[in-house]
C-alpha cells in the first residue's frame, strides 16, 4: 500500500494495519437502510452487502478509495474491459 493513500484511520492506529484495514472496509458496506436495497441486492445477484459492495469495487464517490483484486489487470487511469 502506498503510505501516502492509505484510509486515515490506519495513520491512526499504526500498530496494527490489517485491523485497521478492516475496519476500513466494514464501514464501507452500503447501508441496509438505503432506499431499494434489496431490490438493488437482487439485481445484482449479491447475497449480502459484502458482495454488493465488491461489484463496484467499493468505490465510492466520496473519496478516491477502491479495492482491486490481486489478479485484476485494472489500474487507475486505465479502463477495463471484459
Amino acid at each position: 500500500m502506498n503510505a501516502a493513500h492509505v484510509p486515515i484511520n490506519m495513520l491512526v492506529q499504526p500498530h496494527n494495519r490489517e485491523r485497521a484495514l478492516n475496519e476500513f472496509i466494514d464501514h464501507r458496506f452500503i447501508p441496509r437502510s438505503r432506499s431499494n436495497y434489496d431490490v438493488i441486492k437482487t439485481l445484482y445477484k449479491a447475497k449480502d452487502a459484502f458482495e454488493l459492495s465488491m461489484r463496484s469495487y467499493m468505490v465510492s464517490i466520496s473519496d478516491h478509495y477502491w479495492v482491486r483484486p490481486c489478479d485484476s489487470p485494472m489500474m487507475i487511469g486505465n479502463t477495463y474491459e471484459e
